[in-house]
């Protein structure tokens, strides 16, 4: 007679509900994006890298409706001092240099839109080797604006055309000593969760 054993199927079902359990624990782990498709607070990325961040809404006067936009670090260069020779802040700063962080922005939805017309100004900051998050960020530079309504080569505002699907380039002004070795890049606007633990670009050189 022939005799057929249960025991697989039954150790099958009995193991389906742990083995659930422990994919939701890894999954909680690894950061995943929200329900809107932002990445969570403290994400690490390498430059280049792109991530959807939920923005503050700068047309509210509430900064808890999100505005979502992909951004990506892609460069950052040191500048010569005959960058900034008209402003003001050259003979302010005789020993610094200007540094352009570079961001790429691209629309993913109607509400990226909100975001034409604003600076990302006070959103990117950049450290230096050896700094502290929040203590030792560089200067980041405002400037008033130029005939073309923007400090050129370095605008950080958005273009008033930006919408869902389109992609744009805008530059972050800070002043540092020349050869300051910049190894992060964060974004932590101001009024959301990534205020105090941002969305880091990490640099080749911080490897």
């Amino acid at each position: 007679m022939e005799h057929r054993s249960t025991a697989g199927p039954r150790r099958c079902a009995l193991l389906a509900p742990v083995l659930l359990l422990l994919a939701a624990l890894l999954l909680a782990g690894c950061g995943s994006a929200s329900a809107d498709g932002s990445v969570p607070p403290g994400t690490v990325l390498d430059l280049g890298e792109s991530a959807v961040v939920a923005a503050p809404d700068p047309s509210a006067a509430s900064t808890t409706t999100p505005v979502l936009v992909e951004l990506a670090v892609t460069g950052v260069r040191e500048r010569p001092r005959t960058d900034i020779a008209a402003l003001e802040i050259a003979a302010q700063e005789p020993d610094l240099v200007p540094y352009f962080v570079t961001v790429d922005l691209a629309g993913v939805d109607p509400s990226s839109a909100r975001l034409a017309g604003t600076p990302l100004l006070g959103d990117v900051h950049a450290l230096a080797r050896g700094g502290e998050p929040s203590r030792d960020y560089l200067a980041n530079v405002d400037v008033e604006p130029g005939p073309d309504g923007g400090f050129w080569p370095c605008d950080s505002t958005v273009p008033e055309d930006f919408d869902e699907g389109s992609t744009v380039q805008v530059c972050v002004f800070f002043l540092a000593p020349s050869g300051t070795e910049i190894t992060e890049v964060h974004y932590m606007a101001a009024g959301t969760d990534y205020a105090d633990r941002p969305v880091v670009w990490k640099l080749d050189t911080a490897r």
